[in-house]
């Protein structure tokens, strides 16, 4: 014994003087304080020597004993260790230890917490010494497993615990082995499937996950095995109150535990075992994700689930194997086809669109994911809905005039951002009873590429909600309006446009875009000669236009980018004419600059022969 001040020393046991003998008798017990005493010893089945961190099985091999107590209030405990005085002392140490999930007590699982130990640290070197005690807070819904090591695995000796305690129901016993019920799954991480990596990536939802429902307050700690270890994770998420059923993670999931030690941000550790638990505060499932921190890491593993009560685990997301109500489809952005940039841009719906029909007769939710596999732009995803003009066309694909339904936004640092960085966005959204509504996924630029998956889960009945990409035969002709144009008059019978030869009954669907920012209002109209004419001549008959509303008053040009109307025609020979004027009242039509355009007719009938007329640039 050596200290830097005068103290004094004396065995215990020795009558003189105030102290406690807890290896030997009961006779010096303070007063008001109860003992117990456990006789045991290590061997060579049970010698699983010292506590090394993160390192498995060896030292939960060792002895285990439950500490409890009939208190409802916690109770300060000491444990002591002795060794016989007589023959050679084992370098020894004790330990108090809690699981992960506290209601698990049939023995030592991974990840466990050290609540007390007989030294500074709980992996701080063993002493040979005679006697080591460890104190510990226990209470009747709070017990603490103790656990006795030796240094060294497979060294021999006897030994004696004491309980010390003021409350006499203090006592030790053997954990009940059979109390805790374990359930294995085996499975493994592949490459370009259930590799998904951590979170950051959208493809964090590919991995393998295990759905469990159980009764509040039931314990359950999640044990996460690997023979090659690899930087890896367990998270328990549970679905958003929209989506709580689902046999998978859903967009909107909240996270409930992770495997972040105290003190550290880290969640992903190159472990051989990695848990974590929780207590089940309600029947709600919770869903178990296994994942490793890079994508595409190759990687077999055992995933323990253990639980004091007995709970229900299924494969959930796509190794459930089960009927799934989600509808998944698989996309690009390619160049100069569909690859429209963003919300704001006239070509915004040049990008792919995907029809949501909902044929019930109540509103219905889905949710829509947009997880990008290639690329690395920004990305957008809008939900919307055709205006009514449009008659049968407004359910075949986005046409101009839409309304919003949904558009993805995140708010960072208080501004809102429709495009991110991200490997995945997700909306939720309302359909209206028998209504068809249009999912757009977008980069942020034109000519930004890249692949996509899209998928769509309903929320509730999956029954009457459908989905598929837009197939709509679609013309579409890019011209210029030349310079020498003027106003309405001349422009209707001099302009560059279509003649559309319809030989039955037709429904025709008309839009034009502005490649730029309109400078000029336009116009649009289907126009019928009463005279003969390879192009519309004086006399011609409108048969439809595109029309506006400006301050309560009716006007056919307007000067937004894009606009359209649909109309249905006899058999016969129409012209559909785009015209440019100036938007400020005072002027007079003035010539316009060249103004660059697509228009695009839809017809109904494969019977409709559509081509330019006039010059084209």
């Amino acid at each position: 014994v050596h200290s830097d001040t005068p103290i004094t020393v004396r065995r215990c046991g020795d009558d003189e003087g105030e102290g406690v003998c807890v290896g030997g008798t009961d006779k010096n017990i303070p007063e008001g304080h109860y003992a117990t005493h456990h006789e045991g010893e290590w061997n060579d089945s049970n010698a699983g020597g010292r506590y090394i961190p993160n390192k498995p099985a060896g030292f939960r091999s060792n002895p285990q004993y439950l500490l409890t107590t009939e208190s409802p209030t916690p109770q300060a405990v000491s444990v002591i260790i002795t060794q016989p005085t007589r023959g050679k002392l084992q370098p020894m140490a004790i330990h108090a230890i809690r699981n992960a999930a506290p209601g698990l007590t049939a023995g030592v699982h991974p990840n466990h917490r050290v609540v007390n130990s007989s030294h500074a640290t709980p992996e701080a070197v063993y002493g040979e010494c005679h006697e080591a005690s460890v104190e510990v807070q226990v209470s009747k819904d709070s017990p603490v497993l103790i656990v006795p090591s030796c240094f060294e695995p497979g060294q021999k000796a006897k030994y004696k615990l004491t309980v010390l305690s003021t409350d006499k129901t203090a006592k030790l016993s053997q954990p009940d082995a059979a109390k805790d019920q374990v359930q294995k799954f085996k499975q493994t991480w592949k490459k370009g499937g259930s590799a998904g990596g951590r979170p950051k990536f959208g493809t964090w939802l590919n991995n393998p996950q295990y759905v469990v429902k159980g009764q509040p307050g039931t314990s359950v700690q999640a044990v996460l095995i690997q023979k090659r270890p690899r930087p890896a994770s367990i998270h328990i998420v549970q679905n958003a109150d929209d989506s709580l059923s689902k046999p998978k993670v859903m967009p909107g999931y909240e996270v409930l535990k992770e495997p972040r030690e105290p003190g550290h941000k880290e969640v992903y550790f190159e472990r051989p075992e990695l848990a974590v638990g929780m207590v089940l505060e309600d029947s709600n499932p919770i869903i178990i994700v296994p994942s490793t921190y890079e994508q595409n890491i190759e990687n077999d593993f055992e995933l323990h689930i253990i639980s004091d009560k007995p709970v229900d685990v299924s494969e959930g997301g796509k190794s459930s194997g089960g009927a799934s109500s989600g509808m998944s489809f698989d996309g690009a952005w390619t160049r100069g086809s569909n690859d429209g940039g963003n919300y704001n841009l006239g070509t915004w719906r040049m990008n792919p669109q995907f029809k949501l029909t909902n044929t019930t007769a109540k509103p219905a939710s889905v949710m829509v994911t947009l997880q990008r596999s290639g690329g690395t732009s920004p990305i957008g995803l809008g939900v919307v809905k055709n205006h009514d003009k449009y008659g049968p066309f407004a359910t075949q694909c986005v046409l101009p005039d839409y309304s919003d339904v949904a558009i993805f936004t995140k708010v960072q640092d208080g501004k809102k951002f429709k495009y991110v960085k991200s490997d995945n966005v997700s909306l939720k959204v309302d359909i209206p009873a028998k209504a068809t509504v249009f999912a757009v996924p977008s980069c942020n630029k034109r000519g930004e590429l890249g692949q996509f998956n899209l998928n769509v889960e309903p929320l509730g009945d999956p029954a009457g909600i459908s989905c598929q990409p837009t197939n709509v035969k679609a013309q579409n002709f890019k011209n210029k309006l030349p310079n020498n144009v003027k106003g309405e008059g001349q422009s209707m019978t001099g302009n560059p446009g279509l003649v559309v030869t319809c030989k039955s009954k037709t429904n025709l669907c008309c839009t034009y875009r502005r490649a730029e920012d309109p400078e000029y209002a336009y116009a649009l109209a289907l126009v019928k000669n009463t005279k003969d004419g390879e192009r519309p001549v004086k006399g011609y008959k409108v048969v439809a236009e595109l029309l506006d509303d400006i301050d309560g008053e009716e006007t056919d040009f307007i000067s937004e980018t894009e606009g359209g109307f649909s109309c249905c025609v006899d058999p016969g020979t129409y012209y559909l004419v785009p015209r440019l004027m100036s938007v400020e009242e005072d002027e007079d039509p003035a010539p316009s600059e060249f103004g660059e355009y697509t228009l695009t007719v839809i017809p109904d009938q494969m019977t409709c022969d559509i081509k330019p007329y006039g010059p084209t640039v």
